[in-house]
């Protein structure tokens, strides 16, 4: 499947994804953190010197009530909380590993490069991702996002 001109695409794809590949997966371990920062906060009690043990940001009576929200709160508005805090990390995640994206590289370059008729099977290219065929066709559509769709711009193909 891959002659010299499909591999170099592929590579040239690669190249121009690989740095917004790695902010989303930065992003993704930030917010990760910072979610289970948010978990461990509202878990440790006052008397174990907590950060519910600490003094308010402001002395105003307008901020005491938020203060006591996120200090006790009522048994009814964690859950809600604690479900909005997992609907955050599932917009950010599932992240997709890199390896998808690379398989889907190729594949892209396959596609411009490759007579139709030599290219493999979606779910053959899923398998060898590790992944599904919706994975694999979303990362696809990803790398495709990020060139602009335009994955052949600054290309120069092998004469």
């Amino acid at each position: 499947m891959c002659p010299l001109t499909t591999q170099r695409l592929a590579a040239h794809v690669w190249c121009r994804v690989e740095g917004r590949l790695r902010q989303q997966a930065l992003h993704a371990a930030a917010a990760t953190e910072a979610v289970a920062a948010v978990a461990v906060e509202r878990t440790t009690p006052a008397s174990a010197g907590g950060a519910a043990a600490q003094a308010p940001c402001c002395a105003g009576p307008q901020h005491q009530h938020q203060h006591q929200h996120h200090q006790g709160g009522t048994s009814e508005q964690h859950p809600r909380h604690e479900q909005q805090q997992q609907q955050q990390q599932q917009q950010l995640l599932p992240l997709i590993p890199a390896r998808v994206y690379a398989v889907a590289a190729v594949w892209i370059a396959a596609k411009l490069e490759e007579p139709r008729d030599d290219l493999p099977a979606t779910a053959t290219l899923a398998a060898l991702a590790r992944c599904s065929s919706a994975v694999l066709s979303e990362a696809e559509l990803r790398i495709l996002q990020w060139c602009d769709w335009a994955p052949l711009q600054g290309f120069v193909p092998v004469a």
